[in-house]
């Protein structure tokens, strides 16, 4: 796999009652602002959910890089935000 990776903008949102994963980068930059994340992981156990995973990309070794500013995460389930392999700034959020 080429090229650079994909950008993901999630502004202003509300992400809610999804089965296992609210938010997910694999190999991607990502930017969340003043996003509600909450009551997430109804599909699955419930302490296998998450409301962001921000991971590399197993394949090909591409990092995620993830900017997560004035969100609040709750009722997610197992964790609320989940850092691996990868690069997050978080500021003003509420977990």
């Amino acid at each position: 796999m080429g090229g650079d990776p994909p950008n993901i903008t999630v502004h202003e949102s509300v992400v809610e009652q999804c089965a296992s994963l609210a938010v997910l980068a694999d190999g991607a930059h990502i930017e969340v602002e003043r996003t509600a994340i909450r009551d997430n992981g109804a599909g699955i156990e419930r302490e296998r959910a998450s409301g962001a995973v921000i991971q590399d990309q197993g394949s090909s070794g591409l990092r995620s890089q993830a900017s997560m500013r004035g969100c609040t995460f709750e009722n997610n389930g197992g964790l609320s935000i989940l850092v691996d392999g990868s690069e997050a700034t978080v500021e003003g959020t509420q977990v």
